[in-house]
């Protein structure tokens, strides 16, 4: 850890990753804390301590033995610990909230599922959804391409791996999406949890069926697999089916939609990338790390520490600002200016360290194939003037709720007429 004199301001203190202020403008909100010091106490949430510098985010997410992961969670309330701040009151997150041996146990059953090669073989599934889907818009001249496109595509390919019908996306997706952006104290809220519990009964109920009725698909594999020797129990297939829905569904509905938005907005890049799509692949990494997908995520401290001259004590709870640090001026020139040529690139958009995300390879393959397709098939897209809004909040997640576009009507290059 660096260490480094610093002392908390006052206005540190009022810091609140989910306020509307923070939304507003996450950008310079980061970086008023990175010039502050890097780390910030806020008296919010209980209090918690902000990681704002790359260097010591990487490092604590190295550390897994001071920055722990693990949530404790009995089902009768929010639990202690975890990857938010405030906790999500609705399950562990299985991997993302476990550390060492019971992450290990884990994650090397899940490693075949989600492998780069396991990765490669799903492309032509999403090729073929991703042509399906722009194929429903494409003849009109106009769509959102959040609701189209980029809040579909994920989670229709997450429902596939777990072996859930594709017709009812959008019951699992909506609540997903809007619980990072909802806070407890809204009306709204009751319908987002309303609609997670009622996910979660559905996974119950799958998983039972699966006990009676093996088939081939993801829950009946967790079910015959043993983890270092260990039958899955019911509710560890659960934890782990809500963690790969909430990982797979709106982060990278949040990255498309950044990306589109700044080619909309940057006609030149688009252009470029239209003309060179050999350089797709480091302009996505470039947009990964600009539009950092989730903002950021939390340890708690098992012993005491100090990080820039800043004691922490066992059972402080600290955020891993990713969004922050992925802007840092001490690691990327120029941070704040989008390069999609830049590289190197060591970005921390997918974590770092062991809990780096389980599906990262699949992100990578729909994200890439969708702005591929979208720059191949829509090249003059462009959003509605005062149309698109984002997320309310990006405490968690930094996405748009929906984006109208217009372009060019082209024609389908499809054979499905339905899901």
């Amino acid at each position: 850890m660096t260490d480094t004199d610093h002392a908390p301001t006052d206005v540190d203190a009022q810091f609140d990753h989910h306020s509307l202020a923070h939304a507003a403008d996450p950008v310079c909100s980061y970086r008023a804390l990175r010039e502050s010091g890097g780390v910030t106490h806020s008296d919010n949430y209980g209090g918690y301590y902000v990681l704002s510098k790359y260097a010591d985010i990487v490092a604590a997410a190295r550390d897994h033995g001071t920055f722990s992961s693990q949530r404790e969670f009995d089902g009768s309330g929010a639990g202690t610990g975890g990857l938010s701040i405030p906790p999500n009151p609705a399950t562990r997150l299985s991997l993302d909230e476990l550390d060492p041996p019971e992450w290990q146990r884990i994650r090397r059953s899940m490693n075949p599922i989600l492998s780069p090669a396991a990765a490669d073989r799903m492309k032509p599934g999403v090729a073929e959804l991703t042509t399906f889907l722009i194929d429903q818009f494409i003849e009109a001249g106009a769509a959102d391409l959040v609701l189209d496109l980029a809040n579909p595509l994920p989670a229709i390919v997450t429902l596939d791996l777990i072996g859930i019908p594709r017709d009812g996306w959008e019951r699992y997706a909506d609540p997903i999406h809007k619980m990072v952006f909802t806070r407890r104290d809204q009306p709204e809220y009751k319908d987002v949890f309303d609609g997670t519990v009622w996910i979660l009964d559905q996974l119950r109920e799958l998983i039972a069926l699966r006990r009676r009725e093996p088939a081939d698909d993801l829950v009946t594999y967790l079910m015959r697999h043993e983890a270092s020797g260990t039958p899955f129990t019911d509710e560890e297939i659960l934890e782990l089916l809500f963690l790969i829905i909430g990982g797979g569904v709106d982060t990278t509905t949040a990255l498309l939609a950044n990306t589109f938005y700044y080619l909309s907005e940057h006609p030149e890049d688009r252009r470029r990338l239209q003309d060179d799509p050999a350089l797709i692949d480091t302009a996505c990494e470039e947009f990964l790390r600009a539009f950092t997908p989730v903002q950021a995520l939390a340890r708690t401290v098992t012993h005491d520490v100090t990080v820039r001259g800043v004691e922490m004590h066992a059972g402080d709870r600290v955020l891993l600002a990713w969004g922050s640090g992925n802007r840092d001026d001490d690691q990327f020139e120029d941070p704040d200016e989008v390069r999609i040529d830049r590289f190197p690139n060591r970005h921390a958009a997918f974590g770092i360290g062991i809990h780096r995300c389980l599906g990262s390879n699949l992100a990578r393959v729909e994200y890439k194939h969708a702005v591929t397709e979208v720059l191949r098939r829509i090249p003059d897209f462009q959003v509605t003037p005062g149309g698109a809004h984002r997320y309310q909040r990006v405490g968690t997640v930094n996405g748009w709720e929906q984006m109208p576009v217009t372009f060019t009507p082209g024609r389908r290059e499809g054979n499905r007429r339905t899901l």
